[in-house]
């Protein structure tokens, strides 16, 4: 990570266990690409598939750090993934962009992302810790607008419609730019 260093221990096979885990969603979402039955969720598709990868990248960075300390939330990261994917076939109501269950395995994702950052911050240098904080304050409002969509869903609240097409387009919106943010904070760091 280049001046956001972490101290660096031996590299493991657990390389190869991360390749594994994270290859396991990209699996299943091809067998159920072709079936996507709104076209609106598979406009999203891009924003997953992004996602995914750098959450593959970032896995295999930390991981030759850490070695085999961060498995289990690779495990969870590519379990999320795998629901996420299911969860395109689900229905999507009168109103809605994509299902609740889509909603809340995206809403899911930033969470992981927060409690990975927390995670890496207690062994992590000055600097890193900070970007590491920096990013949970950003990731904060993007899994609130998340949990505050689910609510709305579950809870039948009966907003304007406009109201959930315009949180989820903002989820996708911030989702893109946490990701840009990510590459180019990764890229400076190495440079």
């Amino acid at each position: 990570m280049g001046r956001h260093t972490i101290a660096r221990r031996p590299l493991s096979p657990t390389i190869g266990l991360v390749d594994l885990i994270y290859a396991t969603p990209w699996v299943v979402g091809a067998l159920f690409l072709h079936d996507i039955p709104q076209l609106v969720t598979a406009v999203f598709v891009p924003v997953f598939v992004a996602s995914w990868w750098q959450d593959w990248r970032s896995a295999r960075a930390a991981t030759s750090y850490f070695s085999a300390e961060l498995v289990g939330f690779d495990v969870l990261t590519a379990g999320n993934y795998i629901g996420l994917v299911s969860s395109w076939r689900h229905p999507v109501a009168d109103g809605e962009l994509v299902s609740t269950e889509t909603l809340s395995h995206w809403t899911a994702v930033f969470v992981i992302y927060i409690v990975w950052n927390l995670a890496l911050m207690r062994e992590a240098d000055a600097p890193t810790r900070r970007a590491f904080a920096w990013f949970c304050l950003a990731e904060t409002p993007i899994a609130l607008i998340g949990f505050g969509l689910i609510a709305a869903r579950v809870l039948d609240w009966h907003e304007p419609v406009w109201a959930q097409s315009a949180g989820v387009v903002a989820l996708a919106v911030a989702h893109v730019a946490l990701l840009v943010l990510w590459r180019v904070m990764s890229r400076r760091g190495n440079g």
